[in-house]
């Protein structure tokens, strides 16, 4: 299950799995207003999170706007951030409840690409599920180092439509995974 954070309450728990994640991998910690941010709950924990805002060619740490298959899309576009699962959550299904709610998402708002700038391993998992691409090489930033990927949000659904956990989330655990 997810919630929006709404309270400051919540900002508070959405700013303490992020930092505990990014302080565990080194990276510099950065705040941003007016972004959609979630909180990802089990059995009544929050065990993770995910920001998400417009595309912005004035914060770009790697120069999307340079790719092909954006130009012209920008409204399009939004930014994936702050992609955190606490570590003693890692591995247990959370990712691909966050990968199902983000595909969700992505239909709703009517989006064609997302941007994120990717931790490599957290790269290399996601393009065995997802249509992720690397647009450049991995670069420096915030204290780690970082793939820079867009999805194509129409490929990225159809391949996650063909998984098993995604055919199974959508079937069964949608109401679970959007009770608040």
């Amino acid at each position: 299950m997810y919630t929006k954070v709404q309270t400051e309450q919540e900002k508070v728990i959405f700013n303490g799995i992020w930092e505990e994640c990014w302080n565990e991998k080194g990276f510099g910690l950065e705040y941003f207003q007016g972004t959609d941010q979630f909180i990802f709950w089990k059995d009544g924990q929050a065990v993770g999170c995910v920001e998400i805002k417009k595309y912005s060619l004035k914060n770009e740490a790697f120069p999307f706007s340079g790719c092909e298959q954006l130009k012209g899309k920008f409204d399009t576009v939004m930014e994936v951030d702050k992609l955190s699962i606490l570590k003693e959550f890692r591995g247990k299904g959370m990712l691909e409840d966050i990968m199902y709610f983000l595909s969700e998402y992505m239909k709703e708002k009517e989006l064609t690409y997302f941007t994120a700038l990717l931790e490599p391993r957290l790269y290399l998992t996601l393009k065995r599920s997802l249509l992720v691409e690397q647009v450049g090489e991995k670069l420096h930033y915030k204290g780690d180092d970082v793939v820079p990927s867009i999805i194509n949000v129409h490929k990225a659904i159809q391949k996650l439509e063909e998984k098993k956990w995604y055919k199974e989330l959508k079937e069964g655990k949608l109401i679970e995974l959007m009770k608040v």
